[in-house]
């Protein structure tokens, strides 16, 4: 009984620990696929086929999915983490661009870049909402830590727009840099940063009043872009340069410039900031730079023309809410029957002596 209890407890606990490591998902524009990537090894363990030109991404915070905006379809593939399969596609507007996923994991917003506008999902059904008009083509969009707020680039007219989240409302509209391309708040709820692309910079927003405060001059048409989970530093990608642009955010100042991949294009940051994650949307790789010297360390072969644009690291799904395979089942099953077995054979032993 003792052996079957430890085999148990050892079962539940790696099959946790395996649900808790950080995994990367990577769109492959040209293959209609995403890699996943399984960050211990930095090797890819799966690929999951899912629509037409896949370029924006969002996992969720609490890790159980991942949206993926399949460009020429005009759809997200839903993607369950723990089984890595598509369960549903969700019809969208036409060509969708940025995802963004409420710190509850309870709501995603997708932009529209030709319809102008965010596609309201509730993520509990994966149903559409709604829509929000916009005042231009969209790009990239993201949801403050607080949950009260979207912000959306306006690529074509230059401008943020800025939803209130407890009405699905446009409360404001201010100028930004030429062509902004994504937008990211910082983990503090104290400002914007958003990349330009044609401006070769990244403009900071107060969310106090939403004024720009500060412009700060990176590489040739940055990308995407990422904070360290604590916000002291950002990484931006600049895609003709072939570059990443480290900046420190006390002071905006870019402290460090790191050759990277043929076209850099999608950041993200593993949950606990110990490493970036670059898709190279030329070199079809992605590559890992350690945090502690910004120093590339790994280059991990993916598919045809990856762009993951948002956040595309997650730490497993949710075991609370997941769903174990067949496998894991009956293995689960095998282990709970040897347990009963033995304090079966324990209770009738212990009969007999008496």
């Amino acid at each position: 009984m003792r052996v079957s209890i430890i085999l148990l407890l050892t079962l539940l606990f790696s099959f946790n620990l395996a649900s808790a490591q950080p995994f990367a998902y990577i769109n492959n524009g040209n293959d209609n696929s995403v890699s996943v990537i399984d960050c211990a090894t930095n090797t890819v363990i799966t690929t999951i086929p899912v629509g037409t030109l896949p370029f924006g991404i969002s996992v969720f915070p609490n890790g159980n999915f991942v949206y993926v905006g399949n460009f020429d379809d005009d759809t997200i593939s839903v993607i369950n983490t723990f089984t890595n399969n598509v369960v549903t596609t969700i019809n969208v507007g036409d060509e969708p661009s940025g995802i963004a996923v409420t710190p509850d994991s309870a709501t995603a917003y997708v932009g529209s870049q030709e319809d102008s506008e965010l596609t309201v999902i509730n993520t509990a059904n994966h149903q559409v909402l709604g829509t929000i008009p916009l005042i231009g083509p969209t790009q990239g969009v993201a949801v403050s830590p607080d949950g009260t707020r979207v912000y959306v680039a306006n690529i074509t007219t230059d401008m943020l727009s800025i939803i209130d989240i407890a009405t699905n409302t446009v409360i404001d509209v201010v100028p930004s840099g030429n062509t902004p391309v994504m937008p990211s708040v910082r983990p503090d709820n104290a400002f914007v940063y958003m990349t330009n692309q044609v401006g070769s910079s990244v403009s900071v927003f107060s969310t106090v009043n939403n004024a720009l405060v500060d412009t700060i001059n990176i590489g040739t048409t940055p990308g995407a872009l990422t904070f360290t989970p604590d916000g002291s530093f950002l990484y931006a990608a600049n895609q003709i340069d072939d570059t990443i642009s480290v900046i420190r955010t006390s002071d905006n100042t870019v402290i460090q410039t790191i050759n990277g991949g043929d076209q850099p294009f999608g950041v993200s940051v593993t949950p606990v900031g110990d490493f970036v994650y670059v898709t190279n949307n030329r070199d079809d790789n992605v590559s890992v730079i350690r945090v502690s010297d910004n120093t590339i360390v790994d280059t991990i072969p993916v598919g045809d023309r990856p762009f993951s644009f948002g956040p595309f690291i997650t730490n497993g799904p949710n075991l609370v809410s997941a769903v174990p395979t067949i496998s894991e089942w009956g293995l689960i099953s095998l282990v709970i029957v040897m347990g009963i077995a033995g304090f079966i054979a324990i209770r009738r032993k212990s009969a007999v002596q008496s």
